[in-house]
Parts: C-alpha cells; sequence; structure tokens
C-alpha cells in the first residue's frame, strides 16, 4: 500500500514518461558482452577500495586503496588509446598520507571549455576517518586542498560513502558511509545528506520523507529522466545487515521516496558498481555476505523500477565475481578495474582454474588474501557487441588526427542505430541553416560518423563566458 507522497511520486514519474512522447531506448535491449583489453607501462599493484574517474575523455585516473597488507596513496592514469599506464609521483609527493574507501567525483564534466576537476573525499588514511577535500586538476594534473569550506560546517569523516554530482543544482551531494571507532545503531549522521556548492561550503541537507537507513558499500547515482533524482541502492547497514532495497531523492522536491521495484530483484548485496547507460542503472558485482559474491549483472530500468538480468552474448567473455572494484563509463561502454576476486578454484589445473583472470597458477586451494586482489596488467569492458571498444578506441585516435589537421575543438558522434540499421542524421542543409558546417569521415569501420562544428560567429571566448555564466562553475582557487 502506497502512502500518499508515495503515490504523486509514481503519479508524477508515469506523467513525465508518457508527456515526454518518447523514452531513451533502453540499454538491456542491446546484445552485450565482456572483453579484456591488455595493458603496458607503469602497472598500479593489485587492489581494491580505490577510485576511479574518466578525465579528459581518453584517460581513466585512479587513486588509492589498498591490498590485505598495504593501504596505498599512489596516482596512476591509463592512457585508453595507448592502453599504457602512467604513475604520477610528482602528485603523489603532495598528498602526505595513503587513502581507502575515498569517495570521488568529477566537475564541470562535459564544459568543453572549463577543466574538469575530480574531487575526492574522506576515507581512511592509515591513522583516521579522514573529512578532507582534495581536488585534482585533470588538464594539467594539479592538486589543490580547497579551505573556504573547511572553516565552516563539514561532514565527519568516513569511508565507504558515495559522491554523487547534480547538475541541476550545480551541488555535489553524499551519503552513507561508516566510522567504526564512532558507529552505534542510535547515531543517524550516516542517514544525512550532505551537499556541497560551487563556493565549497558543505550543508547539511534536510528532506521529508521516507528515508532510508544509514548504509555503507551502497550506490548513488544521478539520473535527470523523466526528472532530477538521485537513487540509491544497496549497501550494508551496522556490521552484517545486507540491503537490497532502492530509494529516490527526488531533487526539485527535497524528497525521499521508497521505490517498490519489480523484476528479477538483485539479492541484498554491498561493494557493487551502479554505472548508468541510457535509462537504466547496471550493477556490476558486489558482496552478497561472507565469501558470496554476485555473478550476474542486473539492470534497473529508471522510468518503470522494474528489474532485469542482462544476458551476456553468446561466447562472450566471462570476468570472475568480484567487489570492491571501480567502474568507469565511457559512452554505452563500462570499463571495470581492481577489485576484490572469488575464487572458484578446487584444486589446481581444473577447468574453473582455467576461467580464472588472474596470472599464474595456484599451488594450492587456498589463495592469499592478497594474491585474490585483482591486478590492472588487463581491464574488463562490458561492450555493445555492434560496436567493439576497439574500434571505438580506434576511432578516437582519428579524431586526433583531424584536430590536428583542422584545428579547434569538435565532438566525434556516432549515428544512431536501431538493429543495426543506420538512422538518417541531421542533413547537411539543416546543418548548415542551424550554423553548423557538416564533414563526413571514413573511419575505417562499418559505421558513418560526422563531426559538427561550432557555429559560425561564435568566438570561443563568446561560448567560454556564456557557459561561465551558466553554470557558476567550479574553482579551487576560491
Amino acid at each position: 500500500i502506497l502512502t500518499m507522497e508515495e503515490d504523486d511520486f509514481y503519479k508524477k514519474l508515469l506523467s513525465a514518461s508518457i508527456g515526454s512522447g518518447s523514452t531513451p531506448k533502453m540499454a538491456s535491449s542491446t546484445s552485450y558482452g565482456w572483453t579484456k583489453l591488455s595493458c603496458r607501462g607503469e602497472l598500479p599493484q593489485p587492489r581494491s577500495s580505490h577510485c576511479c574517474e574518466l578525465i579528459n575523455g581518453s584517460q581513466i585516473f585512479l587513486y588509492g586503496g589498498c591490498d590485505s597488507e598495504n593501504d596505498f596513496g599512489d596516482i596512476f592514469v591509463l592512457d585508453l588509446e595507448k592502453l599504457k599506464w602512467k604513475r604520477l609521483k610528482k602528485l603523489e609527493k603532495q598528498l602526505s598520507s595513503p587513502l581507502v574507501g575515498q569517495g570521488c567525483v568529477i566537475l564541470n564534466k562535459g564544459m568543453k571549455h572549463l577543466n574538469e576537476f575530480l574531487m575526492v573525499f574522506g576515507g581512511w588514511n592509515g591513522k583516521t576517518y579522514s573529512n578532507r577535500t582534495t581536488i585534482f586538476d585533470a588538464r594539467f594534473l594539479e592538486i589543490y586542498f580547497p579551505s573556504s569550506s573547511m572553516k565552516r560546517a563539514c561532514p565527519p569523516g568516513r569511508k565507504d560513502h558515495c559522491l554523487a554530482y547534480s547538475p541541476f543544482d550545480n551541488k555535489v551531494y553524499l551519503f552513507g558511509g561508516w566510522n567504526p571507532l564512532e558507529w552505534n545503531y542510535t547515531d543517524n549522521r550516516f542517514a544525512e545528506v550532505w551537499s556541497l556548492n560551487s563556493n565549497w561550503e558543505w550543508s547539511n541537507e534536510e528532506f521529508v520523507g521516507t528515508s532510508p537507513c544509514a548504509r555503507r558499500g551502497h550506490s548513488f547515482t544521478y539520473v535527470s529522466f523523466p526528472f532530477p533524482c538521485l537513487i540509491t541502492f544497496g549497501g550494508v547497514y551496522g556490521y552484517t545487515k545486507f540491503l537490497n532495497d532502492v530509494y529516490a531523492l527526488e531533487l526539485e522536491k527535497k524528497k525521499w521516496n521508497r521505490i517498490e521495484s519489480t523484476g528479477t530483484q538483485p539479492p541484498p548485496m554491498a561493494w557493487h558498481t551502479a554505472t548508468l547507460i541510457k535509462n537504466e542503472i547496471f550493477i556490476i558485482g558486489g558482496m552478497l555476505g561472507e565469501e558470496a559474491y554476485n555473478r550476474s549483472i542486473y539492470a534497473l530500468d529508471i522510468i518503470t523500477f522494474s528489474w532485469t538480468i542482462l544476458p551476456l552474448a553468446s561466447g562472450s567473455y566471462d570476468i570472475s565475481p568480484r567487489c570492491s572494484h571501480s567502474a568507469v563509463s565511457m559512452g554505452e561502454y563500462i570499463i571495470i578495474l581492481g577489485g576484490v576476486r572469488k575464487d572458484l578454484i578446487e584444486k589446481p589445473g581444473t577447468t574453473e582454474e582455467k576461467k580464472m583472470d588472474t596470472p599464474g597458477t595456484p599451488t594450492s586451494k587456498k589463495v592469499s588474501e592478497m594474491d585474490k586482489r585483482i591486478g590492472f596488467e588487463e581491464i574488463y569492458v562490458l561492450q555493445p557487441n555492434h560496436f567493439p571498444i576497439d574500434a571505438y578506441l580506434n576511432g578516437m585516435h582519428k579524431r586526433k588526427v583531424i584536430d590536428e589537421k583542422v584545428g579547434g575543438e569538435y565532438m566525434l558522434q556516432r549515428f544512431l542505430q536501431t538493429e543495426n540499421v543506420l538512422e538518417p542524421a541531421m542533413t547537411a542543409e539543416a546543418k548548415i541553416n542551424s550554423g553548423y558546417y557538416l564533414s563526413k569521415i571514413d573511419l575505417q569501420f562499418s559505421h558513418s560518423y560526422v563531426i559538427p562544428l561550432e557555429p559560425r560567429g561564435a568566438s570561443s571566448l563568446d561560448n567560454i563566458k556564456k557557459e561561465k555564466a551558466l553554470s557558476k562553475y567550479w574553482n579551487p582557487y576560491k
């Protein structure tokens, strides 16, 4: 039985989806499969509880984490075009301690005239549970410590929390986490929601509705359609209570809604990843309890709140179950890095052993905790089968060549596809009439591409002023 508030939420959801005329195509209607890419360079040590984000469109930033013996404070960048890791020792010198279980989020994402900043908050630093905010400049690879927010109210230190950026109100939201040194079942501090604005001011937000309990190892995902929401799933309450509930935080009304989801629901889990592709949130990995890991990929439709299990294409590579890994989205691709692996070995030399993604052959049934951490010599990609990641990365390289020849900033944009049939893109005449030039290039694939250029008469300076005025952009010098 729905409360009046919950009934209003579902009516609004239905009205928004109908009123839009059409809804985004479901990602799970596309055929997906796993593949792996081999990497070289200065490889990070195997680890879990680290943070990763896509920066500059073609690089993955990795920071911190741990194995069974060490906490890490090192920083790496993976160049996806070259599939080469590089350690950033210069940046590490500005950080005084390791960091484990921190949250991270990208600011100014998609604003091509502004630097992207990666914000990191919290984590275990080897001595205490931190509440420090650190900003990494993705373009120039520099570190800042904004101090204005530190002089005011600030969330208590924690780890295994979630950060999410909301372009709706240009804020970063913090929810959940854990500090076992201060935890008790009557303390609601880790059920609070904090927000950070572009002036680096933290606020303890108040929301109405049915709010979720405190949790850690959950997910917290921003969705803009059919209206701005932050959706949280799963996690663990206290020490042992695993959760599989779904809540939506409606930002415009500042209200929590408990979602009665349908379909094939995931079991209670924590330390999974949640990635938005089109209008579905993909849940990958996660711990189901002591020594039990999630093998399936669950997709939550954000329009109907219905769960499905994503079927993988025949012959797809099968990754080993894991938790405390990281996931990075790039278009329709989800890239999985690191984590703790669930071993399926019964004895050396079995078929199950050969399926595992670990170099070398174990010499005994028991594998050490350190060996269970997943390395970075290979990364795993969930890809749409009609457009493999190799082709995408090759296209990224072609785009840079064109940029160098023609000059300026471009956005490579693939024609939409349904059932492998190319839909017509905007006509050249329409492009010219709307102030865009159209140029086709052959990328040696079975697809066509367009490169929209900047409108005629619009200078870069005008665009910079416009974007700064609209975004109230994030600046760590404030």
